[in-house]
């Protein structure tokens, strides 16, 4: 009986996603002792809608016995939140919008398959409305989240995470950059730092840390 490790309770983005690579038929597919979400041929496809660190055995084994490896890791762009109370309606629209720079949190979990040519990781950014319901006690459950659009997708590249920066940048142009308000978003330096593509400069600029792109194929 193989471990259910590293897969996720189905709910609407989730299983959108999936729906969106294959049919029911290649879901859900015993590879090994785990459960890839999709499975076409010798292509497997995680999509990841929580942390990262629980893939990484996953990973590793997919690694091992010669799997091509796409994880997908859908972030919410724009949050719609539909609250029903007795037939009351009330619909709330979160005014944050995520971007990509969101994901660095889970991006260091993968940091060792960066440079891995078979596994390659997928930014999604999604439009999604949650519903819920008010019970007897004043609190509301969530019952239900549809994925409304697809925003943007990218193939994961650092340099995008730059690009729009001078060459010699403060760490505030990187947050302000980023539109995040991931209490992650430094994680995102450190990693860029480690795979050597920005690097530290001894100088501030006023309290801020200074960095300088530097060409590296990482």
């Amino acid at each position: 009986m193989p471990k259910i490790i590293g897969t996720l309770s189905e709910k609407g983005i989730h299983a959108y996603l999936k729906d969106l690579i294959a049919g029911k038929e290649c879901q859900e597919i015993p590879v090994g002792d785990f459960i890839a979400d999709v499975k076409v041929d010798n292509k497997i496809y995680e999509v990841q809608t929580g942390g990262t660190k629980p893939l990484i055995p996953k990973l590793k084994y997919y690694v091992k016995m010669g799997y091509d490896v796409t994880v997908i890791l859908p972030i919410i762009h724009k949050r719609t939140t539909i609250y029903n109370n007795k037939g009351a309606i009330h619909t709330r629209r979160l005014g944050y919008l995520g971007t990509y720079y969101d994901k660095f949190k889970e991006l260091y979990w993968l940091s060792s398959f960066i440079k891995n040519k078979s596994i390659k990781v997928e930014l999604v950014l999604v439009d999604v409305t949650f519903s819920k319901i008010k019970f007897p006690n004043g609190k509301y459950k969530k019952e239900t989240q549809t994925v409304d659009a697809i925003y943007d997708r990218m193939y994961l590249d650092y340099n995008y995470f730059i690009d729009k920066l001078s060459n010699t940048f403060t760490s505030k142009e990187f947050i302000t950059l980023s539109s995040s308000n991931s209490r992650y978003i430094y994680s995102g330096l450190k990693q860029l730092e480690a795979l050597g593509l920005i690097k530290k400069l001894s100088n501030k600029k006023g309290r801020q840390n200074q960095y300088e792109k530097v060409k590296a194929n990482y």
